[in-house]
């Protein structure tokens, strides 16, 4: 129900350019980009918009390095990545390579088994949809370094995984978000194809539409252009790199390679017309806001289709309106969330979000939230380190929450925040604030 993502502040204003014949910048992305740098050192954000079928390009901020933010500028796309893992699904479907139906059993190795339920197999749909009864997470990740944390997961842990996992719901019963699913089936079709998942998706969707400038083992081009990755406090934090579940977040590009592949998936011309219906058509539910294709997203109320992405240090968006005459792509090198931004650009119903101002709260005061609630039979954890509080839900990526009030704190990650009800000084519950619904969990005895 709840997820983070995944997964992603002197700003100044150091280049407005745009295609020939473009349309002028949108007023409000401009200001609205300035105001989420608010004024961090290197964060920068680059934004791609593609309307009636002009582009305008508004770049504000800093990359981090000596180099200049431009279309050119690289970033970690995180998530934004499964995107193009569900065109390729799409395309392999429409060469008759593979099927939607077809259980990944027959896909694994010789003598490597996939977990199933009762007389039901996963199938290529099921992990396509999120809906295949595989974590988040593999529970044998255990990176060897916890700042790039999927470095080190390679086919041998996967399968190992894979071999002794029992689900504990029914196959499609259920969306749940699955770097785990995701990156499997970028490397199933992989194995169909007798290549790697880079090699593949390079072949079928990056030299067709000439992205040179985007990879997941970046080339020293890439690598001379790539803005420093930022976590939400500002800090510098270390790249991400990818082995097995590559698939699910391996990808890193520019902006001009965005708008590229924007253009090609928000029309029906080109050579991803096909596929990109295909992959872009809502399968099943997900959360109550908006139903999954192959790994895209479509909002129930608007039809925008879109997904975002986000690595330790990078933040990224891609999507268009119902009708595909608004596209667009937004990249960050910073983990703070810019989604409302696109959304809102797409559909001026959808407001910007407006994180409140944080407050200074001492050590006792914060050390009153620490503890473990229970979130809808889900563990929700909150440790104080220092002066800060950190948030971490089940099995996602642990973040610091920031007070704007007494016993009031919010994301920067996500639009989302939390509200304590405290009692002789300890807090008994906590109220969880997010996608316009409250979900109390209570404090577990310590």
């Amino acid at each position: 129900m709840f997820r983070w993502l995944a997964i992603a502040l002197v700003g100044a204003t150091l280049a407005v350019s745009s295609s020939a014949g473009a349309s002028p910048e949108p007023f409000d992305l401009g200001r609205a980009a300035l105001e989420r740098i608010d004024g961090a050192p290197g964060v920068g954000i680059a934004i791609g918009t593609i309307e009636n079928g002009r582009t305008a390009v508004v770049l504000r901020g800093e990359t981090g390095t000596a180099e200049k933010l431009s279309r050119d500028t690289v970033f970690e796309i995180g998530s934004v990545t499964k995107t193009f893992t569900g065109i390729l699904l799409a395309e392999m479907v429409g060469r008759g390579e593979v099927r939607l139906d077809e259980p990944i059993d027959e896909l694994l190795p010789k003598g490597v088994t996939a977990p199933a339920r009762g007389d039901r197999h996963i199938t290529l749909l099921d992990l396509a949809t999120q809906s295949s009864g595989l974590p988040r997470l593999p529970d044998n990740l255990a990176p060897r370094n916890a700042d790039d944390p999927y470095a080190s997961y390679d086919d041998e842990r996967l399968f190992e995984f894979l071999a002794h996992y029992r689900l504990t719901r029914d196959i499609g019963a259920q969306y749940e978000y699955s770097n785990l699913a995701v990156g499997l089936l970028g490397r199933l079709l992989a194995r169909r194809a007798d290549t790697t998942y880079e090699t593949l998706l390079r072949q079928r969707v990056l030299d067709p539409l000439e992205m040179s400038s985007t990879a997941i083992a970046l080339t020293p081009a890439m690598r001379a252009h790539l803005a420093k990755g930022h976590d939400v406090d500002g800090e510098p934090v270390a790249n991400w790199h990818f082995d097995a579940l590559a698939g699910a977040g391996g990808l890193a590009s520019s902006l001009g390679d965005m708008l590229r592949y924007l253009g090609a998936v928000s029309s029906a011309d080109g050579p991803l017309g096909s596929a990109a219906r295909i992959a872009e058509q809502p399968r099943r539910d997900a959360t109550p806001q908006t139903r999954i294709g192959l790994l895209w997203n479509t909002q129930i109320s608007d039809g925008i289709v879109w997904h975002n992405g986000q690595t330790g240090g990078y933040h990224a968006f891609v999507g268009f309106s119902a009708d595909r005459t608004r596209a667009i792509v937004i990249l960050a090198n910073s983990a703070f969330s810019i989604d409302d931004i696109a959304l809102h650009w797409l559909d001026p119903a959808l407001p910007l979000a407006a994180p409140p101002r944080t407050i200074a709260l001492d050590r006792d005061a914060l050390g009153a939230y620490a503890g473990t609630y229970d979130l809808a039979g889900t563990r929700f954890v909150f440790t104080r380190e220092g002066d800060r509080l950190y948030a971490q839900l089940g099995d996602q990526p642990r973040f610091r929450v920031y007070p704007y009030a007494p016993d009031a704190f919010f994301w920067k990650v996500v639009d989302a925040r939390v509200t304590f009800t405290v009692e002789k000084g300890k807090a008994t519950s906590a109220v969880l604030h997010q996608n316009g619904r409250d979900v109390t969990a209570l404090r577990l005895p310590d």
